[in-house]
C-alpha cells in the first residue's frame, strides 16, 4: 500500500543542541512491492532498500545498506540523504527511467551503477578507490572524490573531480560531524562552479542538503505539561517548536 513515513532525522546528538531526543527511527530492510507506488520515507535510518514499484521517494534519510531496484522502474527520487558508509560492495544499483539522485552525501568504499534516464546532480561521492558508472543520465554539479568514472550516453557538465581529482582540503571545511564536514569552505573551487553559477556539491541548488536530515514538518523541542487537569479547564500544555 501507499505509505508516508516520517522520522526525526539522524546525527541529532552531533548537529543539534535544542533538547531533541537523539535517537533515530530505524528500519532495517525495506522492499517496495507492487502497490506501494507513491510511497515516501523521510528522515529515517534505513538499511538495505529494494525498489520494485514506481514513484518512490527516499528523502533526508541515513541509509547504511545498498539501494537496488527492479529493471524498468520509474519515477524514483533519492534526495538529501546521507548514504553509507558501506564497505566493499555496491551502494546504488538502478536500471530504469526518470530517476533523480540529488543532494546526497554518498560515502564508503563502494561502487555506484546507474543506467537510466534522469538526473544526477549536486551530490558528493566520496567513494574511495571504487568506481562510479553512469549511463544515460544528466550528470551535473557533483563532487567526485576517489575512484574512476565511466559511462556512456551521458550529458556531463560542471562537475568537480570528474577528470582530475581535486584536493579535498581545498573543497570542504572538514570540521564537525559526518555530514557537516562537507560544507564548502571559503574560497572553495566548488563555489559558483555549478550550472548557472550555483555551488557544486550537496548544499547547492533548489533543495540543498539539510544537516541531520531534519524532516520538513514542525519539530517540538520543548514541552511543559501540567501535572493536573480539570473538567472545566482541561490540561495545560505549552510547547516550543521549529517549523523546519
Amino acid at each position: 500500500k501507499q505509505l508516508v513515513l516520517f522520522g526525526p532525522g539522524y546525527f541529532l546528538d552531533q548537529n543539534l543542541n535544542n533538547g531533541l531526543n537523539p535517537f533515530e527511527a530505524q528500519i532495517n530492510n525495506i522492499l517496495f512491492q507492487s502497490g506501494a507506488e507513491n510511497s515516501k520515507i523521510i528522515s529515517c535510518s534505513l538499511g538495505a532498500i529494494q525498489i520494485g514499484s514506481n514513484n518512490i521517494i527516499l528523502k533526508r534519510n541515513r541509509i547504511t545498506g545498498a539501494i537496488s531496484g527492479s529493471t524498468g522502474i520509474s519515477g524514483i527520487i533519492i534526495q538529501q540523504n546521507f548514504i553509507g558508509p558501506y564497505n566493499a560492495g555496491n551502494v546504488i544499483v538502478l536500471n530504469g527511467d526518470n530517476i533523480v539522485i540529488s543532494n546526497n552525501i554518498i560515502v564508503g568504499n563502494t561502487n555506484l551503477y546507474i543506467s537510466s534516464s534522469g538526473l544526477i546532480k549536486n551530490n558528493v561521492m566520496d567513494l574511495g578507490p571504487y568506481q562510479t558508472s553512469i549511463n544515460g543520465m544528466i550528470f551535473e554539479n557533483n563532487i567526485l572524490i576517489g575512484g574512476p568514472f565511466s559511462g556512456s550516453n551521458n550529458i556531463i557538465r560542471n562537475n568537480i573531480g570528474y577528470n582530475t581529482q581535486v584536493d579535498i582540503n581545498l573543497l570542504f571545511t572538514l570540521t564537525g560531524n559526518e555530514d557537516a564536514k562537507y560544507i564548502l569552505k571559503d574560497g572553495s573551487p566548488a563555489k559558483g562552479a555549478g550550472v548557472n553559477g550555483i555551488d557544486a556539491g550537496v548544499f547547492g541548488g533548489d533543495e540543498p542538503y539539510v544537516l541531520s536530515g531534519i524532516p520538513p514538518i514542525p519539530t517540538i523541542y520543548e514541552a511543559t505539561v501540567s501535572s493536573t487537569a480539570t473538567n472545566k479547564d482541561g490540561l495545560s500544555v505549552q510547547i516550543k517548536a521549529k517549523t523546519n
